[in-house]
Protein backbone atom coordinates (compact mmCIF):
# COMPACT_ATOMS: atom_id res chain seq x y z
CA UNK A 1 0.00 0.00 0.00
CA UNK A 2 3.04 2.17 0.94
CA UNK A 3 4.39 2.05 -3.04
CA UNK A 4 0.62 3.27 -4.30
CA UNK A 5 0.74 6.07 -2.02
CA UNK A 6 3.95 6.51 -3.30
CA UNK A 7 3.04 6.40 -7.06
CA UNK A 8 -0.14 8.91 -5.87
CA UNK A 9 2.00 11.57 -4.10
CA UNK A 10 3.86 11.76 -6.96
CA UNK A 11 1.41 11.81 -9.59
CA UNK A 12 -0.20 14.76 -7.65
CA UNK A 13 2.97 16.27 -6.86
CA UNK A 14 3.70 16.57 -10.52
CA UNK A 15 -0.10 17.61 -11.30
CA UNK A 16 0.36 20.47 -9.09
CA UNK A 17 4.27 21.23 -10.57
CA UNK A 18 2.78 21.06 -14.15
CA UNK A 19 -0.01 23.37 -13.74
CA UNK A 20 2.66 26.10 -11.61
CA UNK A 21 4.58 25.64 -14.33
CA UNK A 22 1.86 26.00 -16.99
CA UNK A 23 1.03 30.07 -17.60
CA UNK A 24 1.68 33.13 -16.50
CA UNK A 25 -0.58 34.54 -13.88
CA UNK A 26 -2.65 37.81 -14.36
CA UNK A 27 -0.54 39.70 -11.83
CA UNK A 28 3.15 39.01 -14.06
CA UNK A 29 1.37 39.71 -17.14
CA UNK A 30 0.14 43.26 -15.68
CA UNK A 31 3.18 43.78 -14.16
CA UNK A 32 5.31 43.32 -17.73
CA UNK A 33 2.61 45.37 -19.46
CA UNK A 34 2.82 48.22 -17.17
CA UNK A 35 6.67 47.98 -17.77
CA UNK A 36 6.54 47.72 -21.13
CA UNK A 37 4.20 51.26 -21.24
CA UNK A 38 5.98 52.92 -18.78
CA UNK A 39 9.46 51.78 -21.51
CA UNK A 40 7.21 52.89 -24.27
CA UNK A 41 6.32 56.28 -23.09
CA UNK A 42 9.61 57.36 -21.85
CA UNK A 43 10.95 56.35 -25.41
CA UNK A 44 8.35 58.26 -27.01
CA UNK A 45 9.14 61.61 -24.72
CA UNK A 46 13.08 61.36 -25.24
CA UNK A 47 12.08 61.00 -28.86
CA UNK A 48 9.86 63.83 -28.99
CA UNK A 49 12.03 65.81 -26.95
CA UNK A 50 15.37 65.10 -29.23
CA UNK A 51 13.16 66.12 -32.16
CA UNK A 52 12.31 69.51 -30.36
CA UNK A 53 15.96 69.90 -29.90
CA UNK A 54 17.24 69.45 -32.88
CA UNK A 55 14.23 71.38 -34.52
CA UNK A 56 15.79 74.49 -32.19
CA UNK A 57 19.42 74.05 -33.02
CA UNK A 58 18.50 74.10 -36.58
CA UNK A 59 16.74 77.10 -36.49
CA UNK A 60 19.67 78.97 -34.81
CA UNK A 61 22.47 77.64 -36.62
CA UNK A 62 20.00 79.37 -39.73
CA UNK A 63 19.74 81.97 -37.72
CA UNK A 64 23.89 82.66 -37.40
CA UNK A 65 24.21 81.16 -40.90
CA UNK A 66 21.80 84.47 -41.95
CA UNK A 67 23.22 87.39 -39.91
CA UNK A 68 26.80 86.06 -40.73
CA UNK A 69 25.86 86.24 -44.48
CA UNK A 70 24.40 89.66 -44.16
CA UNK A 71 27.21 91.10 -41.98
CA UNK A 72 29.47 90.56 -44.84
CA UNK A 73 27.05 91.72 -47.31
CA UNK A 74 27.39 94.84 -45.27
CA UNK A 75 30.76 95.20 -44.51
CA UNK A 76 31.25 94.84 -48.98
CA UNK A 77 28.90 97.64 -49.30
CA UNK A 78 30.90 99.68 -47.13
CA UNK A 79 33.92 98.51 -48.67
CA UNK A 80 32.42 99.76 -52.21
CA UNK A 81 30.82 103.05 -50.69
CA UNK A 82 34.86 104.22 -50.42
CA UNK A 83 34.80 104.58 -54.02
CA UNK A 84 31.41 106.17 -54.36
CA UNK A 85 31.27 109.67 -55.59
CA UNK A 86 28.30 110.92 -53.60
CA UNK A 87 30.31 109.31 -50.36
CA UNK A 88 30.98 106.38 -47.91
CA UNK A 89 27.94 107.39 -45.64
CA UNK A 90 25.37 107.99 -48.00
CA UNK A 91 26.04 104.86 -49.99
CA UNK A 92 25.66 102.63 -47.06
CA UNK A 93 22.47 103.86 -45.86
CA UNK A 94 20.74 103.92 -49.06
CA UNK A 95 21.72 100.67 -49.77
CA UNK A 96 20.28 99.61 -46.41
CA UNK A 97 17.17 101.43 -46.54
CA UNK A 98 13.72 100.29 -47.55
CA UNK A 99 14.02 99.68 -50.92
CA UNK A 100 18.04 99.77 -51.11
CA UNK A 101 20.17 97.32 -52.44
CA UNK A 102 20.47 95.35 -49.26
CA UNK A 103 17.25 96.60 -47.92
CA UNK A 104 16.49 97.28 -44.42
CA UNK A 105 14.82 93.66 -43.76
CA UNK A 106 15.48 89.82 -43.58
CA UNK A 107 13.97 86.80 -43.95
CA UNK A 108 15.10 83.35 -43.72
CA UNK A 109 13.71 80.48 -45.17
CA UNK A 110 12.93 78.09 -42.77
CA UNK A 111 11.98 80.55 -39.71
CA UNK A 112 8.85 82.23 -38.61
CA UNK A 113 8.27 85.93 -37.84
CA UNK A 114 6.83 87.02 -34.40
CA UNK A 115 3.20 87.15 -34.90
CA UNK A 116 2.50 90.72 -36.28
CA UNK A 117 5.56 91.12 -38.06
CA UNK A 118 6.32 90.31 -42.03
CA UNK A 119 9.86 90.00 -41.56
CA UNK A 120 12.22 87.83 -39.71
CA UNK A 121 14.53 90.56 -38.90
CA UNK A 122 16.03 93.97 -39.54
CA UNK A 123 19.38 96.19 -40.06
CA UNK A 124 19.56 98.91 -38.67
CA UNK A 125 21.99 101.99 -39.80
CA UNK A 126 22.64 104.76 -36.76
CA UNK A 127 23.21 107.51 -38.09
CA UNK A 128 22.57 110.11 -34.70
CA UNK A 129 25.85 109.65 -32.98
CA UNK A 130 24.30 110.89 -29.80
CA UNK A 131 22.20 108.17 -29.00
CA UNK A 132 23.59 105.64 -26.55
CA UNK A 133 23.43 101.83 -26.42
CA UNK A 134 20.28 101.50 -24.70
CA UNK A 135 18.18 103.28 -27.16
CA UNK A 136 19.89 101.44 -29.57
CA UNK A 137 19.67 98.10 -28.09
CA UNK A 138 22.98 96.56 -28.59
CA UNK A 139 26.37 96.93 -26.66
CA UNK A 140 28.49 99.39 -29.50
CA UNK A 141 30.44 101.67 -26.92
CA UNK A 142 27.92 104.85 -27.95
CA UNK A 143 27.58 107.89 -27.67
CA UNK A 144 30.55 107.79 -30.47
CA UNK A 145 32.24 110.01 -33.07
CA UNK A 146 30.97 109.11 -36.31
CA UNK A 147 31.95 111.63 -38.19
CA UNK A 148 35.42 112.73 -36.89
CA UNK A 149 34.48 116.43 -35.91
CA UNK A 150 35.72 115.75 -32.92
CA UNK A 151 32.63 115.37 -30.84
CA UNK A 152 29.26 112.99 -30.27
CA UNK A 153 26.89 115.59 -30.82
CA UNK A 154 25.54 115.51 -34.13
CA UNK A 155 21.87 113.76 -34.27
CA UNK A 156 22.07 113.15 -38.18
CA UNK A 157 25.54 111.79 -39.49
CA UNK A 158 23.98 110.01 -42.46
CA UNK A 159 25.77 112.39 -44.89
CA UNK A 160 29.61 112.51 -43.70
CA UNK A 161 29.81 109.58 -41.32
CA UNK A 162 33.34 107.49 -41.82
CA UNK A 163 32.23 105.28 -39.23
CA UNK A 164 28.77 103.70 -39.32
CA UNK A 165 27.43 101.23 -36.36
CA UNK A 166 25.02 98.61 -37.82
CA UNK A 167 22.91 96.48 -35.87
CA UNK A 168 21.16 93.17 -37.31
CA UNK A 169 18.31 91.59 -35.57
CA UNK A 170 16.73 88.46 -36.40
CA UNK A 171 13.61 87.32 -34.28
CA UNK A 172 11.72 83.92 -35.01
CA UNK A 173 8.57 82.52 -33.15
CA UNK A 174 9.19 78.28 -32.40
CA UNK A 175 7.05 75.94 -30.72
CA UNK A 176 8.92 76.52 -27.48
CA UNK A 177 9.22 80.54 -27.38
CA UNK A 178 9.89 83.08 -29.19
CA UNK A 179 13.70 83.59 -30.00
CA UNK A 180 16.16 86.75 -31.29
CA UNK A 181 19.50 87.08 -31.84
CA UNK A 182 21.18 90.80 -32.11
CA UNK A 183 24.51 91.41 -34.16
CA UNK A 184 25.57 95.02 -33.58
CA UNK A 185 29.32 96.22 -35.53
CA UNK A 186 30.70 98.60 -37.47
CA UNK A 187 31.03 99.19 -40.94
CA UNK A 188 34.33 101.62 -41.78
CA UNK A 189 34.90 104.24 -44.31
CA UNK A 190 38.14 105.12 -44.40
Amino acid sequence: MREENSHTGQARWYARSKRARGGFTMIEVSLALTVLVVALVATTASNLRMESLRRSNHDRVAAQNAVQSITERVQAIGRAGTSDAGGFAPHVVAALSAGGELGATIDVLGLTPLPGSAHVGTIRVITDETGNDDTVGAQLGLPRDLNGDGDALDADVSGNAHLLPVVVTVRWHTQSGNRVIVHPFYVFGH
